[in-house]
């Protein structure tokens, strides 16, 4: 019997994860899965169905992305495509550990995904912009309706998240006591995020900084100050 040389034209699905079945596409196969050996980077797969035409493979645990090596008994083929292999992403770290919405945050971690499309960074909820990514670290940009609490990074090889997170909300006023006065007169304002991260707000009367008389994370009292004029 003549073995002709087999030829290695697809694989199905173009990448995955270690464990799952991949089909192998060409000619000259052999219709004998024990004839077949199939290599993933260096890494030899167990062959679990055979045609002249088609193999069936598992992916072996261990194996990293690379090329794809065929041997039957008409000889070997090379893949010369890389086919990517994808493990579960692990966050080692994050900084800074409490920003605002537009902040950059680096997230560092391993098994990231250097295309930074094919990274999602979560802030609780909110989904963050990817500005920059490698195997090894995230940038990106925190979201007005980020949470405090796990960062959450998903990749098509799994999910990691790390707890932590603070984010730092801006302030909303959402209204003032009285609209209007003289100097020396106290205004009450009442909203939401005031003294976040128990630092001490600043607040501004038309322009002129106003003494805080007292605060709290919904109410803030201050005097109006001398040089004011009627504004925001």
């Amino acid at each position: 019997m003549v073995y002709q040389p087999p030829t290695l034209t697809a694989l199905t699905p173009a990448e995955t994860r270690p464990g799952a079945v991949v089909q192998l596409t060409s000619t000259h196969f052999s219709p004998v899965a024990a004839l077949d050996s199939v290599w993933f980077n260096g890494v030899a797969a167990r062959v679990l169905q055979a045609t002249a035409t088609s193999l069936q493979v598992d992916v072996p645990v261990g194996a990293g992305t690379g090329r794809v090596h065929l041997s039957t008994l008409g000889g070997m083929v090379e893949r010369t495509q890389s086919f990517r292999i994808w493990y579960p992403p692990l966050i080692t770290g994050f900084s800074p550990a409490k920003a605002a919405a537009n902040a950059v945050v680096t997230v560092t971690g391993s098994a990231l995904a250097e295309d930074g499309s094919r990274n999602s960074v979560f802030f609780g909820a909110a989904r963050a912009t990817v500005l920059q990514a490698s195997s090894g670290r995230v940038q990106v940009r925190v979201p007005r309706d980020a949470e405090s609490g796990p960062v959450r990074l998903e990749t098509p090889g799994g999910a990691a998240s790390a707890a932590g997170f603070i984010f730092l909300p801006a302030p909303v006023i959402t209204a003032y006591q009285p609209t209007q006065g003289s100097v020396g007169t106290p205004v009450t304002l009442t909203g939401r995020h005031f003294q976040v991260d128990g630092q001490t707000d600043t607040i501004w009367l038309a322009g002129v900084p106003a003494r805080l008389v007292s605060a709290s994370p919904t109410e803030l009292r201050v005097l109006v100050p001398r040089g004011t004029r009627t504004g925001a």
